[in-house]
């Protein structure tokens, strides 16, 4: 009995800790980045793409480096600077995927979340300064809140948006309160505002990096 209340206590201590989500914790979620970045690049590019085939036939690897030159890369260490970003690490190169025999190209955007990291690949149309796909994600958001980040009814919500990397790209509205200014509106997800807030920040100031590369 008494190993009962202490198992039971300690959920509930779980649950009421601020940097912990109750929905995800007890069960470790195994994630490999690498594998995640070709997954996402393949399938932006080609919906029936599987991780076997080389990324490198569909996608360009180029960084914005530490001179702010652009720079072609090899898809590994388009990989290292990726994930530094994707780890939240401070880094002063920034990756870019260039949708070959196209004028496509897919940004990143990265940020925290109420319980971990999110992120957004972003398909951009050089010529139509449009956005023409977008996959976002997250590790631990909470399910049937945060976790509708990834859902369609969010993600087409950015599908067309024109982009102008001098300003925030996107407005958010929740519940008819406008959180953040923009220039394109984006309506939020009710009873996930720290989620949504962080990822349409992280959008915000992250595009706004790539400007170099469009001019």
């Amino acid at each position: 009995m008494k190993k009962l209340i202490l198992l039971i206590f300690s959920i509930f201590t779980c649950i009421a800790c601020d940097k912990i989500n109750p929905f995800t914790q007890l069960v470790p979620k195994k994630f490999d980045p690498e594998v995640a970045l070709y997954s996402e690049l393949g399938l932006l590019v080609d919906s029936t793409y599987v991780v076997s085939k080389d990324i490198r036939s569909l996608i360009e690897f180029k960084i914005i480096d530490v001179n702010n030159k652009i720079e072609k890369v090899t898809s590994k260490k388009a990989f290292e600077v990726y994930q530094k970003n994707w780890q939240l690490s401070k880094s002063n190169e920034i990756p870019i995927f260039e949708i070959k025999n196209s004028d496509k190209v897919i940004l990143t955007a990265f940020g925290r979340g109420q319980w971990d990291r999110i992120w957004a690949f972003i398909t951009i149309d050089k010529k139509q300064m449009k956005i023409v796909e977008i996959s976002i994600d997250h590790i631990a958001e909470t399910p049937g809140l945060g976790g509708q980040i990834n859902g369609s009814d969010f993600e087409k919500q950015f599908i067309g948006s024109t982009i102008d990397f001098t300003k925030n790209n996107f407005a958010l509205i929740q519940n008819d309160t406008i959180l953040i200014t923009g220039k394109n509106k984006i309506d939020g997800i009710s009873g996930a505002t720290i989620t949504v807030q962080s990822i349409i920040t992280s959008m915000n100031q992250d595009l706004k990096k790539y400007e170099f590369y469009f001019h």
